[in-house]
């Protein structure tokens, strides 16, 4: 049958040459290629501009040796009609049509006895006609193998896809100037991408200076999409990096330039996401528009709730959205161990402008809006107080970029006024517990104003949560302000609830400014309400309150009595979180009462029911007090664990407050082991990270400045005020991730610390460090890149390297984080000599 084929000197594939390097995809090369040993039928499925074409051309070159028969290309988006692909298919084979024979029969013929791959490019637009011609010569070609690409599978049997992801983004980072920024950014794929498109159109370019974090930018709003990419490098020889990363809401209009010999719909982005568009039934552009609302993505429930509606039944939703997944504009995540889709960033910018176009945007937006209203009411009180608490602020979390988009679209119209102020009433427990106070607070003065003065129930919630807020930031006017406005609008209405609650955190606010008397009448009448109103949670938390007022007072007999009331009261409501704090609060009373023991236990106890509840904030928190604990028992080693795993912990769910707390924590912990510039230098870093949240003094309560400033001051006169002041503005000059990332480090000092009050490291005999290389630990310690020390020592960015390499082998560390912790150690950092 090979006459039926054209001349045998035929090369062996027809693969085009590569014009350009091929960036990253290493683990997607080696993946596609298990498939195709597999599978005879390999499908590179994947979201407009994504680079399916150029992965399954890689590939197919990487295996091309494996076929006897060739490697052929057949390139589909020309084509318009289905008839036409066997004859494309043909043509690239060289096999002549024969009379009285369909094609498609004359191909399987004269293909049955080879061994070849046949890659089938672009079949989305032909999708059933490729389905039918690749099942038909499968079957009578046991040595043939294809490999496709397409917005969806083919779907028929023996078929094996494969999902072609995003090129990797670079993670946020405050960290992206100089030398080791550049290479962290270059670790990343699109970013690689990025430099060496920008390269081609600008030799000079480089990620120095201002453009790496630009870059970055670029990369993670453009979702590492390799077309978008590489047209955004395009224009770098008329626009900065940064100049493009601010115009990349208009993506749209500035990716466009791609290619001249490039198919029409790659040359722009529009172009290219237009080709996905109008492949969609009606129905289908209808949802995937109007999911255009949604921000960070979305559950099914969401999908079905706010885009059901006008055309579209709330029953269609669910397959609509399926097939949008399986056509790769929709992208899937598993969190939690539920599905949630999202929009790339350019799909997401385009459907917003086709769902203006259809006149729909409004009706949309008000029903996302209700519906993430709905969500947070309902998740209020179980985020305050529920066995469920970290399935609800899971659940809040994930919608909070929702949640945000609903907040924006309240305030942009007078008339949605109620909605922002009940929404914004409604987040405060989340704001609390996830510590976005600054944001809650904003969200909350802006709705109040938008509202206006009218005396409602939902403007007294909205006013008590902004009074909580401002206590939690330590602004006792305003807090009193807004609390005392609260309380004065429900007793009018007759809001029991609501005036109990603001008495409550009015007496708190008294009590945090000292004011005990006021307090504890404050405390009483909200006791007498809640109880009346049968609120076991109120009755709880009021009695914890009178508990603390007492314990102030060193009265822990009545402290105890109180706990103990609250603590039966939480446990008869099944309040877990309730009990938690009761516990700890038990615990408190135990160690002033000089019984560290028992205090333990209770410890211990609060720190089970938080980890059973699986919150990492709370269970950061109730670490806290077991690491005091240990480092007044003298366990330094143990204490400086504990506050380090709540550092750990902290960061992982994002709570600054307890972060800041913890740095101090290990500065006391310094302090104690006698290390006491690594002490003034977290103090430092600690006073850096309240103020980056708006808190004006550590710790919040003023009852307990005077223990602070104590151990402050202690630190200050052992070590000298000019050597305090000057690790005090070394951390201080730190930023939070910086400062974490210090902190957690582990402690593997060379030898005994240099206590010489000068500072110099040269007369440190036990350090195995030359001179030169103390100099370069000690601004390694002060956060400065290689370049940075480079241009302070007047020595080559190499030569820095080296240096550093050098002193890792040496002390046989393996970050720069730990050279920084051991230059704070000996006595370096503080120093601006070499």
């Amino acid at each position: 049958m090979d006459s039926l084929l054209g001349p045998q000197t035929t090369p062996a594939h027809n693969l085009p040459a590569r014009l350009t390097s091929f960036v990253g995809r290493e683990r997607e090369r080696v993946g596609v290629a298990e498939l195709l040993g597999e599978s005879r039928l390999t499908t590179l499925i994947g979201a407009p501009g994504v680079g399916k074409t150029r992965l399954a051309l890689r590939v197919a070159e990487e295996v091309a040796s494996g076929f006897s028969g060739g490697v052929w290309l057949v390139e589909l988006a020309p084509l318009t009609e289905p008839a036409l692909v066997p004859r494309a298919v043909a043509t690239v084979l060289g096999v002549r049509e024969q009379p009285d024979q369909p094609l498609s029969a004359t191909l399987a013929e004269a293909l049955k006895g080879r061994e070849l791959l046949l890659v089938l490019d672009n079949c989305e637009h032909l999708v059933e006609a490729c389905a039918a011609r690749a099942e038909e010569l499968l079957r009578a070609c046991p040595g043939l193998r294809i490999l496709a690409t397409s917005r969806e599978g083919l779907r028929i049997e023996g078929e094996a896809t494969y999902r072609v992801p995003s090129l990797s983004t670079p993670d946020p980072s405050p960290v992206l100037s100089g030398s080791d920024g550049e290479a962290r950014l270059m670790k990343s794929e699109s970013v690689q991408l990025f430099v060496d498109r920008a390269q081609a159109a600008l030799p000079t370019f480089t990620l120095a200076g201002r453009g790496a974090a630009a870059v970055a930018t670029i990369c993670r709003r453009l979702d590492g999409i390799p077309l978008a990419i590489e047209l955004a490098a395009a224009r770098v020889g008329g626009l900065s990096p940064t100049q493009i990363a601010a115009r990349l809401d208009d993506s749209f209009r500035l990716l466009t330039g791609g290619r001249r010999t490039a198919l029409p719909r790659q040359q722009t982005l529009r172009a290219l996401v237009d080709w996905s568009h109008d492949l969609l039934s009606e129905p289908e552009q209808m949802l995937l528009r109007r999911l255009s609302v949604f921000a960070g993505g979305w559950s099914m429930e969401a999908a079905e709730r706010v885009c059901a509606g006008a055309g579209l039944g709330e029953e269609d939703v669910l397959d609509l959205l399926l097939h949008l997944v399986e056509k790769s504009l929709v992208v899937t995540e598993e969190r939690d161990g539920e599905t949630r889709y999202r929009l790339l960033e350019t799909i997401r910018q385009y459907a917003g402008e086709k769902l203006r176009e259809a006149d729909e945007e409004e009706d949309v937006r008000q029903r996302h809006a209700e519906h993430f209203l709905s969500l947070a009411e309902e998740s209020a009180p179980k985020i305050r107080s529920s066995p469920d608490q970290r399935e609800w602020l899971a659940r809040t979390e994930a919608d909070h970029d929702n949640l945000r988009a609903a907040l924006v679209w309240s305030h942009a119209d007078g008339g949605r006024a109620e909605i922002g102020l009940r929404l914004s009433g409604a987040l405060v427990w989340f704001w609390m517990e996830r510590n976005h106070i600054t944001e809650g607070r904003t969200w909350l003065e802006r709705a109040l104003v938008a509202a206006g003065k009218r005396s409602t129930s939902i403007r007294a919630k909205a006013l008590h949560a902004l009074g909580c807020l401002a206590r939690r930031q330590g602004d006792y006017v305003q807090a009193v302000t807004a609390l005392e406005e609260a309380l004065t609008i429900s007793r009018g209405l007759g809001d029991r609830w609501t005036v109990a609650l603001a008495l409550g955190n009015l007496g708190a606010t008294s009590r945090d400014r000292g004011g005990d008397d006021r307090s504890a009448a404050l405390f009483e009448e909200a006791l007498r309400l809640f109880r009346e109103i049968g609120d076991g949670w109120g009755i709880a938390w009021t009695l914890g309150n009178l508990g603390n007022l007492a314990h102030l007072r060193a009265d822990h007999e009545a402290a105890e009595a109180l706990y103990q009331e609250g603590l039966a009261t939480s446990r008869g409501l099944g309040d877990v979180v309730g009990v938690a704090w009761s516990l700890g609060n038990l615990a408190d009373v135990a160690m002033a009462r000089g019984d560290p023991k028992a205090a333990e236990q209770l410890y211990l106890e609060r720190l089970a029911l938080f980890q059973g509840l699986g919150s990492l904030d709370s269970i950061a928190y109730a670490l806290g007090p077991l690491a005091e604990l240990a480092r007044r028992r003298g366990e330094t080693g143990r204490s400086r664990a504990l506050y380090q795993e709540i550092l750990s912990q902290g960061r992982k769910v994002g709570h600054r407050r307890r972060i800041a707390g913890c740095l101090e924590g290990l500065a006391l912990v310094a302090a104690t082991q006698g290390e006491l510039e690594y002490a003034a230098w977290l103090f430092g870093a600690s006073a850096a990270a309240r103020e980056a949240i708006g808190l004006r003094r550590a710790p919040i309560q003023p009852a307990l400045h005077p223990t602070y400033d104590r151990e402050v001051a202690t630190v200050r006169s052992a070590l000298g005020t000019e050597a305090f002041a000057a690790a005090w503005a070394q951390g201080r000059a730190m930023s939070p991730e910086q400062a974490i990332e210090l902190a957690l480090a582990p402690l593997e000092p060379a030898g005994p610390p240099n206590d010489a009050s000068d500072g110099r490291p040269a007369n440190d005999v036990s350090s195995p460090l030359s001179r030169r290389e103390h100099e370069v630990a000690t601004l390694v310690a002060r956060g400065l890149s290689d370049r940075q020390i480079a241009e302070s020592l007047v020595i080559s960015e190499r030569t820095v390297h080296g240096h550093v390499g050098s002193i890792l082998a040496k002390l046989d560390f393996r970050s720069r984080a730990q050279i920084a912790v051991w230059a704070v150690h000996h006595g370096l950092a503080a120093s601006p000599e070499g």
